[in-house]
């Protein structure tokens, strides 16, 4: 059974519990949650899938390490971007020892240009809002399917999410045309308040 937590608790209420390293619930559920985004953004900034593991190890440590002294307010969306701060960090770090490693073996495939000039292209936030919106639908899917029946979800992921025609999802679930429309509306109104939530704790 999972134990990622709601994407709402990113509150001061799931960050005290953090703050309690004993909270072994607390802090599994912080990385089932959170992993897949750390992990996508070192990726997509240019790491190999073993480099950016360890981004994902050092930035949970990090949170772990500093937690106690952080100031969470979701008016000002902090806890996001100190997020950011610490898994931008990361990366830059893996890219600096990628690209010496490189230039010692006398090949360079690092795009050196993307760690020197970061700083003034916002290249690497541009990233992370990217996956933060991903993130964000993500775990509102999983909070919709908390809050629908299976037939629901499937019928508004299928016909919303992936694109599916009314006369394809019709015959794929045996609903009508009409079903799939009161669906659309119902369930989509549901996924909207999810996502509002989302942003909301961010």
């Amino acid at each position: 059974m999972s134990t990622a937590v709601n994407f709402s608790e990113t509150s001061s209420r799931l960050l005290d519990r953090l703050r309690h390293s004993s909270d072994r619930q607390a802090w599994q559920g912080f990385f089932d949650t959170y992993w897949i985004l750390l992990y996508n953004f070192a990726r997509k900034v240019g790491l190999d899938a073993h480099a950016a593991e360890d981004v994902v190890a050092d930035t949970i440590t990090i949170v772990a390490q500093e937690i106690a002294e952080f100031d969470y307010d979701r008016n000002k969306g902090k806890f996001r971007s100190w997020l950011f701060t610490i898994v931008r960090n990361q990366s830059m770090t893996h890219l600096r020892k990628l690209k010496r490693t490189q230039e010692v073996n006398g090949v360079l495939q690092a795009d050196s240009s993307a760690i020197e000039n970061d700083g003034e292209t916002g290249q690497f936030e541009d990233i992370w809002n990217d996956e933060w919106r991903q993130h964000i639908v993500e775990m509102a899917l999983k909070e919709l399917k908390k809050k629908v029946s299976a037939s629901q979800y499937q019928i508004f992921h299928s016909h919303v999410m992936k694109g599916q025609s009314v006369k394809t999802v019709s015959a794929s679930y045996g609903v009508s045309i009409a079903q799939i429309y009161v669906c659309k509306l119902r369930v989509g109104r549901i996924f909207k308040n999810c996502v509002r939530a989302m942003q909301d704790a961010e």
